[in-house]
């Protein structure tokens, strides 16, 4: 709860400033994924290692959130960072989904 909190104030806050708005988010993430590998907050290693993947996925999407930004002019670069993203989001998709059956069917056997 505190951290979808924080992911509001540091938007409504820093509206006119996307890249310390990307920074935060960043560094919340690499925050959160410190937390994740150190706390081990599930008993399911399994669990465990979907939320440290999870997090790895949020913060490379962070990073190419940069490549959107003003700073970057060239459209080919912009393109290729978006085909990426979906890419990535794409396979974390795949991943859970395929996590979520396994852990499922383990289940009802």
């Amino acid at each position: 709860m505190l951290r979808r909190a924080l992911y509001a104030a540091v938007l409504v806050m820093w509206a006119n400033y996307p890249i310390f708005q990307i920074m935060a988010l960043t560094m919340m993430s690499i925050v959160m994924l410190i937390y994740i590998m150190l706390v081990k907050p599930y008993d399911d290693r399994r669990l465990n290692r979907m939320e440290v993947f999870n997090e790895l996925t949020v913060l490379m999407c962070a990073w190419h959130l940069l490549l959107f930004t003003d700073m970057i002019t060239d459209t080919d670069v912009k393109w290729m960072a978006g085909w990426s993203m979906v890419l990535i989001t794409g396979f974390n998709l795949i991943f859970n989904i395929g996590l979520v059956l396994t852990l499922s069917l383990v289940t009802i056997k």
